[in-house]
Formats: C-alpha cells, sequence, structure tokens
C-alpha cells in the first residue's frame, strides 16, 4: 500500500509497509510541507505576472495621455492628424504589444487590396513610379484594418480608451488584492507545515534520547 504525493510529480510514492509510525507520519508531514512549497512558489508566480500586466497596462495609459494631451480639452471630434499621428504611434504600438491588448480606437480601413495594386503598377511602369508612390504613401498613412491609432483618431476615441485601459488596470488590481490573500493563506499553512514538522522531529529525538538514557 501507498500514498501518492498529490499534484506534483516529483514527490515519491510513501511505502507504508516498510515505515515505522514515527518515519510515516514524518514523511506525510514533509510531503505536505514540500507541496505547499509548490502552490506558494506558483502563487508568487501569479502575483508577479499580474504586476507585470497592470505595469505593461500603465505604459499604455501613458502613451495615450500623451496623445490626449495634443488636443483641445473641447474638442471631442478633433482628429490626430498626420503629424500627430506620427509623434505617437510607434510608443503607442509598442506598449499595446507589450501589454497584449489591441485598442479599436479608430474606423477600420483595408488599403491592402488597393496598395498592392498600385505597387505592381509602379514596378510595371517605372517612369510612372514617382507618381505612384504618393498615391501609396497616401493609402499607408489610412492604412488601419485593426482598427488602431491613425491620423483620423478623434479625441473622443482617445477619451475612450483611456476608460477602458484604466477599467482594465482596476479589474487587474481587484485581482492582485485576491492574489495576495491566497499568498498570505500559503504562507501561513507553509509556516505551520515546517512548524509541525521542527516540533515532531524535536519530539522524535527527545523521545530516543529518554529510550536511551534509560537504557545506560
Amino acid at each position: 500500500m501507498s500514498i501518492s504525493g498529490v499534484g506534483n510529480a516529483a514527490m515519491q510514492n510513501i511505502d507504508l509497509q516498510n515505515m515505522d509510525i514515527e518515519t510515516l507520519l514524518m514523511t506525510v508531514q514533509s510531503q505536505r510541507a514540500q507541496l505547499l512549497d509548490v502552490q506558494l512558489a506558483n502563487q508568487i508566480q501569479e502575483v508577479q505576472n499580474r504586476n507585470d500586466k497592470i505595469a505593461k497596462l500603465n505604459a499604455v495609459l501613458t502613451a495615450l495621455n500623451k496623445i490626449d494631451g495634443e488636443f483641445k480639452k473641447d474638442k471631442s471630434t478633433e482628429k490626430l492628424g498626420k503629424d500627430l499621428y506620427q509623434k505617437h504611434q510607434a510608443e503607442l504600438k509598442e506598449a499595446c504589444d507589450a501589454a497584449g491588448i489591441s485598442l479599436e480606437i479608430s474606423d477600420k480601413v483595408d488599403n491592402s487590396a488597393q496598395i498592392a495594386k498600385l505597387e505592381k503598377m509602379a514596378k510595371d511602369y517605372p517612369g510612372l513610379s514617382f507618381a505612384y508612390k504618393g498615391q501609396i504613401d497616401s493609402l499607408k498613412m489610412t492604412h488601419n484594418p485593426d482598427g488602431g491609432l491613425s491620423p483620423s483618431t478623434k479625441k473622443g476615441d482617445i477619451t475612450t480608451a483611456i476608460n477602458n485601459v484604466k477599467g482594465q488596470i482596476d479589474a487587474a488590481n481587484n485581482s492582485t488584492q485576491m492574489d495576495m490573500l491566497r499568498l498570505q493563506s500559503l504562507t501561513n499553512k507553509r509556516n505551520e507545515a515546517f512548524d509541525v514538522m521542527t516540533n515532531f522531529i524535536k519530539k522524535m529525538q527527545d523521545s530516543r534520547s529518554a529510550i536511551i538514557g534509560n537504557m545506560r
């Protein structure tokens, strides 16, 4: 008959047939402490991952606030424009990619077919390539199949995106609070398990010392 370590493939089976009661109890308590160590490490990693997610969402929020600051406060329909788009696009995209989110803050525009057609024509007619280049550049500027930041993005769109990201940050912070409570609970259980094991070892040693003393 044997008892397996639950939830951890690294734990060895406990053979009940070849153990005295003291060794058996000690082994069971030791495996419980090991299991709690694994659970505690997993919970710590979960907290770290969520904190990392919050930091990345804050980077997105910072980028959005910079863009929002470019608009006049009372102009919710004002468009970002080409120059400001080029100024802020890379930072916002990098922050969103790092956070693993996509912000639909503009109308989706897919110019890929037109761009491909004009690029082919520019290649087929080299003498007209300069004329085609202007059209291609213009189409690329408005090409926005994912609905991300574009020159046509309005202040109102940025405000909506800011509120959306703030909501995600608040939700993540609430989850972190729950994670910390679970972490504290696991820490207490783990410390309790090690205290029990330490006390058990001491009692075993005291008992054996007493037996040896009586044999003298």
